[in-house]
């Protein structure tokens, strides 16, 4: 009895290691098979891996912002303070932007920052280089077809953006006139012809039309817009005080005092380079 249970059993042993065998190679092949996908997977062979994956952003030319004087501006005023349009109008357009209309907000909206730019969608670009002027001014989009920007004075506006000034402009574009205060004959002849080497553009010379009496080397009188001549004629004699009247124009005039002795050399009469702020781009998004 005994070799006949042995030997049934031999079988069945055998059976049950064959299983055992199977079984465990299959597991062996599915856990080499994970690893494997799982190493492909993070090197990204196969799958994707969600949000670290790129995407590609289709190509958009760069296109310069454009320049302040080719920009088509109205200024309004949406507060109950007269006269704001008109002042920052008049800053602007010391800054090169080509002011077309200066009123109050036609459209009577309430502006509770410090300014709106209203824009079409042709006129993105222009309205993010006046965006650039005013701290905290809103977009807003309208129905507009052309490329004018509107900028709408608000009620929390203080000031433009500060700006470096601009450098003074050249010599030959100065229109001059050259006055005498002093005793000393001659000496507006003799100093416009030495301004006249110079560069500057000599236009009255003689005495003073409004007679006064200065210590100083001089006087420099200049209108809104003739600010930057003025700089120009005042690198050329120290001690001059510069004097905007709101003279309409560009010309400056010239009015020696009784502290003028000479020009200084021209080696010295240069101005030191100003720091140019780069225009703002209109920001595209992927």
């Amino acid at each position: 009895m005994s070799e006949t249970n042995e030997t049934g059993a031999n079988p069945r042993k055998r059976r049950l290691r064959r299983r055992h065998a199977v079984t465990l190679t299959a597991v062996l092949v599915l856990m080499l098979g994970t690893f494997g996908y799982a190493a492909a997977y993070m090197e990204g062979w196969v799958g994707h891996r969600g949000s670290s994956a790129t995407v590609a952003c289709p190509f958009v030319p760069i296109v310069p912002a454009p320049k302040p004087q080719q920009i088509a501006l109205n200024v309004y005023n949406a507060t109950d303070e007269q006269g704001r349009a008109t002042v920052v109008a008049k800053a602007l357009h010391k800054r090169d932007f080509v002011v077309k209309t200066v009123a109050n907000d036609p459209t009577y909206s309430s502006v509770p920052g410090p300014a709106d730019v209203r824009f079409g969608t042709a006129g993105k670009a222009e309205a993010a280089v006046v965006a650039g002027q005013v701290k905290g001014a809103r977009l807003v989009e309208d129905t507009r077809t052309d490329r004018s920007v509107d900028l709408v004075i608000g009620m929390t506006f203080t000031q433009l953006v500060p700006q470096p000034p601009k450098p003074p402009a050249p010599a030959t574009s100065v229109e001059l006139n050259v006055y005498n205060t002093t005793f000393r004959t001659g000496l507006a002849a003799t100093t416009a012809k030495s301004l006249a080497a110079r560069g500057f553009r000599i236009a009255d010379v003689g005495n003073d039309p409004h007679p006064k009496i200065l210590s100083v080397s001089g006087l420099i009188v200049f209108g809104d817009d003739g600010e930057t001549a003025a700089r120009r004629v005042a690198l050329q004699l120290a001690g001059a005080k510069l004097v905007n009247d709101h003279r309409s124009g560009r010309t400056v005039d010239l009015i020696l005092g009784n502290g003028y002795t000479a020009l200084v050399p021209v080696s010295q009469a240069t101005a030191p380079p100003v720091p140019t702020t780069p225009a703002p781009t209109p920001s595209r998004k992927c």
